[in-house]
């Protein structure tokens, strides 16, 4: 939760769906089916993790309200 009160978290609609509650709204990330978010800055950046169906893995993910989610980086290992 961020200093306005809004929350990351997901939803299960159709599948988990990582969304943020604000003012008593849910704004679903776009294009994040089997996702949860995780963390919300006071900018409004969510941060979560998504399944990714190409190669089976868990992935982390960043986005910000107006903008596309970026994939972030593994660490490697």
């Amino acid at each position: 939760m961020n200093d306005s009160g809004a929350i990351a978290g997901w939803v299960l609609d159709g599948g988990f769906k990582a969304v943020i509650w604000a003012g008593g709204a849910r704004l679903d990330v776009p294009g994040t089916f089997y996702a949860q978010g995780f963390a919300l800055n006071n900018a409004g950046v969510v941060t979560g993790t998504y399944y990714n169906q190409g190669d089976n893995t868990l992935r982390a993910f960043r986005w910000s309200a107006g903008g596309t989610p970026a994939v972030l980086p593994t660490l490697g290992g």
